[in-house]
């Protein structure tokens, strides 16, 4: 059965992390670039430390990792995350992608980073912000220090 003919949006969500083990591997983008080739409107990859950056392929995005909600580690980088908003439109296309920082904090609840060192969020968000314009993504960082990217 295609999935294409049963489904408007077809978004595919890979756990493809390594524990303690940050950064992309070629092996995610094949992944990625098949689930493209195959019909996805989006792909989302879970799972994994920390944020890493995003791509297009063939006007489809990739996030090759969302990081985590909440989490025990002692990393930094497996702290610190977003809560992902993904605006879908009448072309049954990602047309943007809103993120809101948030961080983990003891090891038991997640905040609005913002809240929790909006200096540090703010260093954050243009790391990552950087990461995506370098990567040819519509992406900007807002007056409410979250980041929109538009496709």
């Amino acid at each position: 059965m295609n999935a294409k003919e049963n489904a408007d949006v077809i978004i595919v969500d890979i756990a493809w992390g390594r524990d303690e083990r940050f950064g992309m591997t070629t092996s995610m983008e094949e992944m990625a670039y098949l689930a493209i080739d195959a019909g996805a409107s989006l792909v989302i990859g879970s799972n994994a430390l920390g944020i890493y950056p995003m791509y297009e392929y063939k006007g489809v995005p990739i996030v090759y990792s969302t990081g985590y909600l909440i989490t025990d580690s002692d990393l930094t980088l497996a702290r610190r995350s977003y809560i992902w908003k993904f605006n879908i439109n009448k072309e049954n296309r990602v047309d943007r992608i809103d993120m809101i920082p948030i961080c983990t904090e003891n090891k038991t609840y997640t905040k609005d980073f913002r809240i929790s060192n909006i200096d540090l969020c703010k260093d954050y968000n243009e790391m990552i912000n950087s990461w995506n314009i370098e990567n040819g993504l519509d992406s900007t960082i807002n007056e409410d220090d979250t980041i929109t990217i538009k496709f």
